[in-house]
This record gives C-alpha cells, sequence and structure tokens, in this order.
C-alpha cells in the first residue's frame, strides 16, 4: 500500500520512485502486483471517464485534492466484492480523507 499511497502523493510513478528511492520499474512491480491481487488499476481520469458519466464506475474520493493534479478513485459497486478489495477501498477512504482534512479542494 506504502507505494500506491506515494505514487498518489507524489503525482506519478516518477516522482514516487525518488521519493522511495527506488527504480521507477521496481515502483511499477509493486503497482502491478497490487492491481492485480487486488483486482483494482490506477487509471488517467480520460481513460474512465465514460464509465464514471454512466454510473458503471464510482467515485470515492469526491472531496480529495491533490497538489496540481486530479486524483479519482473508483469502484464498480458490487455487493458480492471480495474482502480483499472492500478492505483496500476502506483503507483508501480512511487515508486519504485523513490526509486531506484542513485542504481547500
Amino acid at each position: 500500500m506504502t507505494v500506491f499511497v506515494e505514487i498518489v502523493t507524489a503525482g506519478s510513478l516518477v516522482a514516487a520512485a525518488e521519493r522511495l528511492n527506488l527504480s521507477p520499474s521496481m515502483v511499477g512491480k509493486h503497482l502491478n502486483a497490487l492491481e492485480e491481487r487486488l483486482g483494482v488499476i490506477l487509471q488517467p481520469f480520460g481513460l474512465v471517464k465514460t464509465d464514471m458519466m454512466t454510473g458503471r464506475l464510482n467515485r470515492l474520493l469526491a472531496g480529495y485534492a491533490t497538489r496540481g493534479r486530479d486524483f479519482y478513485l473508483l469502484y464498480a459497486r458490487d455487493p458480492d466484492a471480495p474482502a480483499k478489495l472492500r478492505v483496500f477501498v476502506e483503507f483508501a477512504l480512511d487515508h486519504f480523507a485523513a490526509a486531506n482534512l484542513g485542504q481547500a479542494a
């Protein structure tokens, strides 16, 4: 989770790699492993805009703002979602909401 949080906070995979003292390819491998284990992906808004507009994906962190870059956490509502995905969603909501308290959107 640390790598995922750092990618979001830093605004890019390369910036996260620098902050974590890892190579960009290693950060990419960590991200790919997380995506594979949880069934989630980190995508630019342009690739998910249509799914958001049609309601296939739902934005979780409506009030979250990053410096100079938009960040969206989206998921498809599924009452049968695996527990590991629900835990990830709860972690992300708690972590990013707490990190954003007091910041203007």
